[in-house]
């Protein structure tokens, strides 16, 4: 019959566990059980560094997409003004037009200063782009990165303001959740609808209001009121800090015009994308009419093509000819210029009338025009939100088109090169149709 051992019995000792093991076996054990937890370590601190370079990557990414949707969503939306078509855009006007932009707006004018004609200009040029800071801008534009461009986009908003006349006041659209709600003092824009000639018993009024008050414009045959939109102004450019002057962060801003303090004006810059290292814009123009005519508004009607009646020879196709051009000069916006036509060039188109180059090259002057661009492409160049240990950057980052004389051996056109090497980059692009200044030229 087997006993229960005595509890006075002697327990085992490490000592006796360890009896079996000779001392060599015992440091053999621990010598890899220390390995193994080497590489452990090791592989631990390898997959550390993998996440993190992925999370940057996916990072710089997502930034880069983030900034082509944004640029790409408001430059489709540039010259959208409502209702209001330009005469230079009206195909079927018989008379020449008479609201072609004859000067490149200021972007940063003061708004007492605004007068018809500066009006003019700014529905006729929906798209600026500048590779310095204009003057009257100074203040709007702080802590630019340099040799970046500046870009401005205008259009009014796409979800109007109704007017109820029950309230006598104006209205959010209803079917436009998103829509802001009227503010007086704002800038809005207003176009009507009442038919040419005034129809008996209604008052002759402006084609369209652009401004704080005034809004009695109409729907048909002095009907009610036609729809306001807000106006907006764009200036996107680069800044050299994110959240702290001196943080060193280089980050895609904004400056929205608005009411402030009861002033209207373009306001501070709001930070939307950092890691934004490179921005360059360039601009297509339509100087081609299908038929391969020069377009050519200065004082001529719409001219039709007697082969097929409904191709004009004067006016654009809505596509875009030749190369891509980039504005060069912030003064005179060569060779970005207003609208000189190549039949007034050059006897007649010349700096104090229309703000253009004066030169005889009248294809080059043709290729220039804003009130023709159709089309722009849209260049930015990302880094990564740390530096990379060990990494060194040696890569040509070409945003459009290069020269000879803007090479430099990490990002055209900065000269010299200054980026630092120990960021992981990349480069983005897309090309965007100015779907409402190029569809009213596109005939089927």
């Amino acid at each position: 019959m087997n006993k229960r051992p005595s509890p006075l019995s002697p327990r085992p000792t490490l000592c006796g566990w360890l009896s079996g093991f000779t001392l060599i076996e015992l440091m053999i054990a621990l010598t890899i059980g220390l390995l193994m937890l080497v590489a452990l370590v090791g592989l631990f601190a390898s997959s550390s560094r993998s996440n993190n370079e992925l999370a940057k990557m996916n990072s710089l990414i997502e930034n880069g997409r983030f900034a082509m949707q944004l640029l790409q969503d408001d430059l489709i939306l540039a010259g959208f003004w409502g209702t209001f078509l330009p005469d230079f855009n009206d195909l079927y006007l018989t008379t020449p037009p008479i609201d072609l932009p004859l000067a490149v707006p200021d972007p940063c004018l003061a708004y007492a200063s605004w007068d018809a004609a500066y009006r003019t200009n700014l529905i006729g040029t929906p798209v600026q782009v500048y590779d310095a800071i204009p003057t009257s801008c100074s203040s709007v534009i702080t802590n630019r990165l340099a040799n970046t461009d500046i870009l401005v986009v205008r259009y009014a908003e796409s979800c109007a303001l109704l007017w109820n006349t029950g309230t006598s006041t104006w209205s959010a659209d209803p079917t436009s959740p998103n829509c802001e709600a009227n503010v007086d003092g704002k800038l809005y824009f207003q176009s009507s609808l009442q038919p040419v000639p005034t129809p008996t018993g209604c008052t002759a009024e402006s084609r369209y209001v652009l401004g704080t008050t005034g809004f009695t414009l109409h729907k048909g045959n002095c009907g009610a009121y036609a729809n306001k939109r807000k106006f907006n102004s764009h200036v996107y450019y680069i800044r050299n800090y994110a959240a702290t002057s001196g943080d060193g962060i280089p980050t895609l801003v904004r400056a929205d015009f608005d009411l402030a303090g009861g002033t209207l004006a373009h306001q501070t810059a709001t930070a939307l994308i950092e890691g934004i290292e490179g921005f360059r814009v360039e601009l297509g123009f339509d100087t081609l009419s299908k038929t391969t005519q020069q377009v050519d508004y200065y004082s001529v009607p719409t001219q039709w093509d007697s082969t097929s009646a409904n191709t004009p020879k004067n006016r654009g196709d809505g596509i875009p000819d030749g190369p891509f051009a980039r504005c060069t000069n912030a003064t005179t916006g060569t060779p970005c210029i207003a609208s000189c036509s190549p039949s007034g060039q050059p006897t007649t188109c010349n700096v104090a009338t229309y703000n253009c180059n004066p030169t005889t090259d009248t294809a080059c002057i043709a290729k220039r025009q804003l009130v023709n661009v159709t089309a722009a492409r849209v260049y930015v160049l990302v880094r990564a939100r740390e530096r990379t240990l060990g990494y060194t950057d040696a890569k040509t980052y070409h945003l459009g088109s290069g020269t000879t004389t803007d090479v430099c051996s990490k990002l055209m056109p900065i000269s010299p090169c200054t980026l630092d090497s120990g960021y992981k980059r990349h480069t983005f692009s897309t090309t965007v149709r100015l779907t409402n200044v190029s569809a009213r030229r596109d005939m089927p």
